[in-house]
């Protein structure tokens, strides 16, 4: 694949659509597989009935290239209350997965940039990622964009005072 920027034919699809799509539910499960290698042992099946019974306060996104429909990039997150922020609310970040051939082409900051905008949205306080598996690529990227390497698997950033939190 020629290296160029694609983000302007990038599109979020979210739950809802991804339970209709079963190409784009083992196009993700590919995804997962090649960055988490022989560890991720999800069925589609299991993964599938996992999607549909997330909480509201999770959430699961797919990036997908909408000139091929390829599933480029994803992302799991949830919303939770913290009380060392006086009860304000923290979006957690556990899976942020750019596809190999799509990184070094400004995907992962469109996500990021998308994801900052949603977590404000949401009145969270503090948007931080937490890798089970951190790359090489990890810390340069957060710090990059201006984020705390609190530990080598987790990366933060103080987005304001942002309210309180409602579902």
């Amino acid at each position: 694949m020629e290296k160029q920027l694609i983000t302007n034919r990038l599109s979020i699809i979210g739950m809802d659509a991804l339970v209709a799509n079963t190409t784009h539910l083992q196009q993700i499960i590919d995804l997962y597989r090649s960055f988490y290698s022989q560890t991720f042992r999800v069925s589609p099946d299991i993964f599938h009935s996992t999607i549909l019974t997330t909480p509201k306060t999770q959430w699961m996104l797919a990036i997908v290239d909408t000139f091929n429909g390829m599933v480029v990039g994803i992302v799991n997150a949830n919303i939770e209350y913290s009380f060392l922020y006086n009860c304000q609310s923290i979006c957690n970040v556990t899976d942020f997965i750019v596809h190999e051939e799509y990184r070094r082409q400004k995907v992962g900051t469109w996500i990021l940039e998308h994801l900052e905008h949603y977590a404000r949205r949401h009145s969270c306080r503090i948007l931080r990622f937490i890798s089970a598996r951190p790359s090489e690529l990890f810390t340069p990227f957060f710090t990059h964009h201006e984020y705390t390497i609190v530990q080598p698997s987790i990366a933060e950033r103080y987005l304001g005072n942002s309210g309180s939190f409602s579902v």
